[in-house]
Parts: C-alpha cells; sequence; structure tokens
C-alpha cells in the first residue's frame, strides 16, 4: 500500500479558517458523478467546548487552563463564529468529527447539542453529523469549574446512551439509514452509524473511541485517547460500503482517530492519534469502496492518501482544531 501526504495541499485551498467548505470533487470523485451533483460540506473539528456557566476566575481553572493547550475560556466565542460562517456558507452538510466538549461534560454537549440544532433552523435543509472523539465519553477529567466556593468539583459524565440521546436529532434523522448495535454483552463502536445526506452520497460514521471495557487497555469503563474497532464493528462498516457501492453512491466516512499516517513518523511518536492497525484498515475500506475519511483528534490540518495493491485511493482529511 503506498500513502502520500500532502502538506498545504491544493484541495485544502477553500480552508475558511478553521472551517472547510468545500465542493466534493477530489480526484477519486471526480469521474465518479456529474458537475450537478457535487456535494458542499462543511468540516469542523476538536470543538474542546467548554460552556461559559462553567467557568470562572479560580485558582482550579486557571491551573486546568494553564495545563491545557486549548483556548477554553474563548471556545464559546470561538464556536459561535465558526457556526456564523456555515449559516453565511449555507453547505448541504455540516460534519463535526470529535471532541466536540472539552471533557465530556454532558452540560457541553447539551448546550452544543442546541446550538446545532439552532443552526438547522436557521439554514434549512442543512444537515448535520456528528461523532464522538477521545474525550467526550466516560471522562472522569470533566470538571464545572464555577462553584460557590471556588473549588472544582465533578460535572456530568456522558455515557454512549446519554450522547444519543442528547443528539438525537441525529441518530432519528430520516437520513440515518443504519445503526451499529454491538454484540451482546458490548459496548464498543455503539455510536456508529450511517446517512445518505443526498442522493449518490452515502455517508459511514464510524465510532473509534475506547471507552468501555470491552474495548480498553485496562479492561475499565473510562476513556482512552487512542482509538480501535472491534473486528464485528469493522464487517459492518465493510459490509455497509460495499451496501453503498452497490447503490451506485460516492462513499464518505468520518471518524475521530486518523486513518492514514499524515507524516512519516507519527506511527512512531504519536500511534494514539491514528486507529488501531490503520494500514490494514485504510486498504479495507477502499477496496470496499470508500473514497474519503473525514478526521480530527491531530489538530492539523492535512490531506494524506493512501493507495491500495489493487489501485484504490483513499483520502484521509484531517481538519483543524478550532478552539487551540
Amino acid at each position: 500500500m503506498k500513502t502520500k501526504m500532502h502538506n498545504g495541499s491544493r484541495l485544502l485551498s477553500l480552508l475558511l479558517a478553521v472551517v472547510l467548505v468545500f465542493t466534493l470533487t477530489v480526484p477519486a470523485l471526480a469521474a465518479e458523478k456529474p458537475q450537478d451533483m457535487n456535494l458542499r460540506i462543511a468540516v469542523m473539528s476538536d470543538l474542546h467546548y467548554l460552556s461559559p456557566d462553567m467557568i470562572a476566575d479560580t485558582e482550579d481553572f486557571e491551573h486546568a487552563f494553564n495545563s491545557d493547550r486549548k483556548l477554553l475560556k474563548e471556545s464559546s466565542s470561538v464556536l459561535r463564529e465558526m457556526l456564523e460562517r456555515v449559516r453565511a456558507d449555507k453547505p448541504d452538510i455540516l460534519l463535526v468529527s470529535g471532541d466536540l466538549t472539552k471533557d465530556g461534560e454532558q452540560e457541553c454537549h447539551k448546550a452544543l447539542a442546541k446550538a446545532l440544532q439552532q443552526l438547522q433552523r436557521d439554514v434549512p435543509g442543512l444537515k448535520v453529523y456528528v461523532i464522538n472523539g477521545n474525550h467526550d465519553i466516560r471522562n472522569a477529567d470533566a470538571l464545572n469549574f464555577n462553584t460557590a466556593d471556588g473549588k472544582a468539583v465533578p460535572a456530568t459524565r456522558t455515557d454512549p446512551e446519554d450522547f444519543k440521546r442528547i443528539y438525537d436529532f441525529i441518530y432519528s434523522d430520516p437520513t440515518v439509514i443504519a445503526t451499529y448495535t454491538p454484540p451482546a454483552g458490548k459496548e464498543a463502536g455503539g455510536l456508529s452509524y450511517v446517512a445518505r445526506p443526498a442522493d449518490g452520497y452515502t455517508l459511514v460514521v464510524i465510532d473509534t473511541g475506547r471507552y468501555s471495557s470491552d474495548n480498553t487497555s485496562t479492561g475499565k469503563n473510562e476513556h482512552e485517547t487512542s482509538g480501535a474497532i472491534s473486528a464485528d464493528l469493522e464487517q459492518w462498516v465493510i459490509d455497509q460500503i460495499k451496501a453503498a457501492k452497490a447503490r451506485g453512491d460516492v462513499v464518505l466516512g468520518m471518524q475521530h482517530h486518523g486513518l492514514v499516517a499524515h507524516f512519516d513518523v507519527q506511527p512512531t511518536i504519536l500511534p494514539m492519534y491514528l486507529v488501531n492497525d490503520y494500514e490494514r484498515l485504510s486498504q479495507e475500506y477502499a477496496d470496499a469502496g470508500m473514497s474519503v475519511m473525514f478526521t480530527g483528534h491531530s489538530h492539523a490540518v492535512d490531506i494524506a492518501s493512501a493507495t491500495t495493491v489493487a489501485g484504490n485511493t483513499i483520502y484521509d482529511l484531517s481538519l483543524i482544531h478550532i478552539s487551540e
């Protein structure tokens, strides 16, 4: 399998600050769809949103703020500006590829969900799709800093079922045609789903998070930075890709963790930013018929591609972290 990294690729020429709005005509897809079937996509990733209601000028917050590399105080303002850009651009769909919240605070998920629903009301016909990142589910670091005595207290943690409930307006959207159900007694990958946002396009959204005892290295129900998918979820994804290709659709994917390495030593020094077994998975997805995977997690902007022995190419679009 051949892999190419493209820093500053011309495919990013329509990047507007931290929101990517573009017509989906990367080379692998250009021959598949006529010009009048282009799909305009806005993309955001790694919002790490922290509600202003949970921030206070306290010693505990300043310690957390100084220990993190994110503009937590500004995350609400940045999010508001990014949503305004989406309102102005009026794309067909908005993708948000994980790490929606600082540390999986339910209060922050609810506020974000409310903002996304308002965005849909403001942009008629806009389809919104999100997936969890490594910060979003069962995160013990979820804290509320806005307390009477100035001491941080645990915020409400988010379990997988909470995530589905909060973002039910997405999971119950008529364009969602399939959801993944893990085998009995397991939870890993359970937030995965498939949507057809427009005729001729299928989006396979993959939950690569490690937050359940059947998928973590410790065997605990606690979040981990790295990403992985089970053999059962992998087969489900491949089956969904093949079904989409049988319909004649262009197949897109979205997950939090990278599918293709974006620089030569990434697998060595930052393996946790690539989904486990990424080389084999990228080949399997490409040969099944997936053309593009939207990812996040790396807090960078880059496009990388991998070409299989059979000559099929898949593009990994890793997008910028908007609150850093």
